[in-house]
């Protein structure tokens, strides 16, 4: 069975709580805030995850991932603007960022059609 827009979304959200744990690695400075963003991340990666029409202080998880994936592909594309040799690949992560948050806002439990 394919993977959900739900497990999808999970599996961006970890990738995403991953790439700023390295951003923090390489910057002291930036490295507590970037921690706490990722633990974020990786929270409603696991609440969409595993309860994706569940809901927190009736916001429900499919709406916080939406909003995270927003979130990190508006940070995607602030990375492309200073850095063109990956511009390329950071706006198309961005797109499908910006793509999967509506779909999981939509329809958490549905399934890409091929």
């Amino acid at each position: 069975m394919p993977d959900t827009y739900a497990q999808i979304s999970a599996n961006l959200l970890n990738e995403a709580a991953g790439f700023l744990i390295k951003l923090g690695d390489q910057n002291e400075a930036t490295k507590p805030q970037m921690n706490e963003n990722a633990a974020v991340f990786g929270k409603v990666a696991e609440l969409i995850g595993t309860q994706p029409e569940g809901k927190v202080d009736d916001m429900p998880h499919s709406e916080m991932a939406a909003r995270l994936l927003g979130d990190a592909a508006t940070f995607f594309r602030s990375i492309a603007d200073g850095n063109p040799p990956i511009a390329d690949q950071m706006n198309h992560n961005a797109s499908v960022y910006d793509d999967l948050a509506v779909l999981v806002r939509e329809n958490p439990l549905g399934v890409p059609q091929e």
